[in-house]
């Protein structure tokens, strides 16, 4: 039929020839309404939902504009609240130092007094005073260790190379934990509070966790100051983290509160942070920029 309307000529167009060709153009018609109705249907349910589909995106997008600005503004709070226990930290070493310690030291030097009499005293009484001036001593000392670790005052007065120094000195004589402490340059300068903060309390703790679960004797740390960038670096010897524990640290499923604060500091000021760790020990990696804003002259 086709043949014959298309291709030879006919004589009569509108012509229908005989009752099966009737019944071959309703079928063809049929066929016809039927396969545009489908088409039409399927330009329809696609039309649907490619318009659901700029829904679900427009409401994702949405959402997840909603939750950076959850994630920004939690940032922002943990940020303000570890400011806010540095300065807490550094009124309560301050008190600790010059209220409560030197109290402790006055009455120290009048127990001395009794002591250089103690040939007037019975035994006992003379024996009770020497007890109380050496448990006064381990007092005072312990007192100044708090003191110190809240908030040591060389970091205020002469900076992170000298307070490095002295904190890592002083973690070796209590722990027995060699450090192999690396500046370059040997003097790093000054910078801003907040910056010699972050780099001070990540040594801290890192040099914590290595005493505390490493089982290492021995620890490397090294800063190392560019014109760009402060980088600090804290390795140990030790037995490691094992790898499914590091990758819940690192999606931030767990962590314990000093990785935590450590990782918030250094975001806050737009750092990086990572941790490396294997059977031979664990590295602990953070960079720091610094602007001209946080670099201070030694002049000053």
């Amino acid at each position: 039929m086709g043949a014959q309307y298309w291709i030879i000529p006919p004589l009569y167009t509108l012509q229908i020839l005989n009752r099966a060709q009737a019944v071959g153009i309703v079928a063809f018609l049929c066929v016809s309404a039927v396969i545009i109705a489908m088409g039409e249907a399927h330009r329809h349910a696609r039309d649907e939902l490619q318009k659901s589909h700029d829904e679900l995106e427009s409401r994702v997008k949405e959402r997840t504009g909603e939750l950076e600005a959850i994630r920004g503004s939690l940032r922002k709070l943990t940020g303000h609240l570890l400011q806010l226990r540095d300065n807490e930290q550094r009124k309560l070493a301050r008190e600790l130092h010059d209220s409560v310690g030197q109290l402790l030291v006055a009455a120290n030097i009048n127990l001395s007094f009794v002591e250089a009499e103690a040939a007037k005293l019975s035994p006992r009484a003379a024996a009770a005073i020497a007890e109380s001036i050496i448990l006064l001593q381990q007092t005072i000392t312990g007192v100044r260790s708090a003191s110190y670790l809240l908030h040591p005052p060389l970091l205020d007065d002469a900076g992170l190379t000298f307070a490095l120094r002295a904190y890592t000195d002083g973690v070796t004589s209590r722990t027995n934990l060699e450090i192999d402490l690396i500046f370059s340059p040997d003097d790093l300068g000054r910078f801003t509070r907040d910056l010699e903060i972050a780099v001070f309390r990540v040594v801290q703790e890192s040099l914590a966790n290595i005493h505390r679960h490493s089982g290492s004797r021995v620890a490397r740390v090294r800063i190392e100051r560019s014109p760009a960038q402060i980088g600090v670096e804290i390795q140990d010897c030790g037995r490691g983290i094992s790898q499914r524990l590091l990758a819940d640290i690192e999606s931030g499923r767990t962590a314990g509160v000093g990785i935590g604060a450590m990782r918030e500091r250094v975001r806050e000021l737009g750092g990086t942070f990572r941790i490396h760790s294997n059977g031979n020990g664990t590295c602990v990696q953070v960079d720091l920029p610094i602007d001209s804003a946080q670099r201070i002259s030694l002049a000053s």
